[in-house]
């Protein structure tokens, strides 16, 4: 899969971010309906919401520092989203139906889907609780 590089870079973001700042609700790359070659970096977590400009300042920062830094280009916007929103929800509840991370083609809250990768949470992690 070519987007394996992408989904390794950001897992090891999410890793550093979750040391530095706590856990995500959801952390997952998505690709809208008709976008072939941008992804959006959709992130909830409960201090997402602290401080819009502060957080959105935060991630770049830790895209900056990634070595090899080709396959960020590919990242269209950073989307922060308060964890108790619907689309958070149903987005959770989509990836845990399918078991592998990964959603094709559907629709969420109105928002067409062509691809999602989601990062945040594991299957793993909601069989644990955490």
């Amino acid at each position: 899969m070519k987007d394996n590089a992408l989904i390794s870079k950001f897992r090891t973001i999410e890793r550093e971010i979750t040391q530095e700042k706590g856990a995500f609700t959801l952390f997952a790359l998505i690709q809208g309906e008709g976008v072939w070659d941008k992804w959006d970096v959709v992130v909830a977590a409960p201090w997402v919401r602290d401080d819009l400009k502060e957080t959105l300042d935060y991630f770049v920062e830790k895209m900056r520092k990634v070595p090899h830094q080709e396959e960020l280009l590919k990242v269209s916007k950073i989307v922060p989203l308060d964890p108790s929103w619907d689309f958070v929800q149903e987005i959770i509840n989509e990836s845990n139906k399918h078991g592998n991370g990964t959603l094709r083609n559907i629709e969420i809250n109105g928002i067409e889907i062509r691809r999602a990768h989601i990062l945040t949470p594991t299957l793993s992690h909601q069989r644990k609780g955490l």
